[in-house]
């Protein structure tokens, strides 16, 4: 009898850097599983490349640390390269009926870079949801900042320690940090709030802050999306994504 296999929330943050265009580059993801509220991180260093290049690879190298690991997942990918997500998600496939070639005559550029993406995709794809998410470059989100610091150093030839383990403990928070979904079912703002195994769906946040207030182990939460709310439940080991 087949495995059955339990869909996951993962939470994907990329980046690419060079010191020069075109010069000495630098990739980086962030992977977190939010059931298991596990964070890993990865970078490397390409002697010349590109920047749009170390965006491809930092998304090939993600997926390719999820592809090693057993079950289903719901992937959420979180870059700051329209480049890479258009490309992914509409381009590809007009390039690949006209083999690769562009409207204007010329030859797509990184193609292979582009191929290989696309094979990890599919690969993930079999059981697996993939959304690509567009997140603004600097502005803040803790994340997007942290895999940007790594492609960094790295494309500088100065890598750094990666981060490892709960979320929470390096001062990151993936869910937090996930753009909205253009696909996202919106929703009241809700204030969750658990305390003793009982959760308590409130409409205000005045409601929430009565309940928690004083409350040792409390946990509480403004949701505005479906997305939302199912992350920190299952953050809080209340359901299965």
């Amino acid at each position: 009898m087949a495995k059955k296999l339990e869909t996951n929330e993962v939470i994907i943050f990329t980046d690419g850097a060079c010191s020069k265009n075109p010069g000495p580059g630098g990739w980086a993801y962030l992977i977190y599983f939010v059931e298991k509220d596990l964070l890993f991180e990865a970078g490397g260093h390409e002697p010349a490349s590109t920047n749009n290049k170390m965006e491809i690879e930092a998304a090939i190298q993600a997926l390719d640390f999820l592809t090693q690991k057993e079950g289903a997942f719901r992937v959420r990918i979180q870059a700051d390269s329209k480049y890479l997500i258009d490309g992914i998600t509409q381009w590809i496939k007009g390039w690949k009926a006209k083999n690769w070639i562009k409207s204007d005559g010329a030859a797509v550029q990184n193609q292979e870079h582009w191929k290989r993406l696309e094979e990890k995709v599919s690969a993930i794809s079999k059981n697996s949801q993939i959304e690509w998410s567009y997140v603004p470059a600097h502005s803040g989100i803790g994340c997007n900042e942290r895999v940007d610091e790594v492609a960094v150093a790295f494309s500088k030839g100065n890598p750094i320690a990666f981060f490892s383990g709960s979320a929470q403990a390096v001062g990151l928070d993936p869910v937090g940090d996930c753009a909205p979904s253009a696909k996202a079912k919106k929703i009241s703002p809700q204030y969750l709030s658990f305390i003793e195994g009982k959760l308590e769906t409130h409409t205000t946040w005045a409601e929430c802050e009565n309940r928690v207030r004083g409350k040792a182990n409390a946990k509480f939460k403004k949701v505005v999306t479906e997305a939302e709310r199912t992350a920190v439940l299952s953050k809080w080991g209340l359901n299965k994504i």
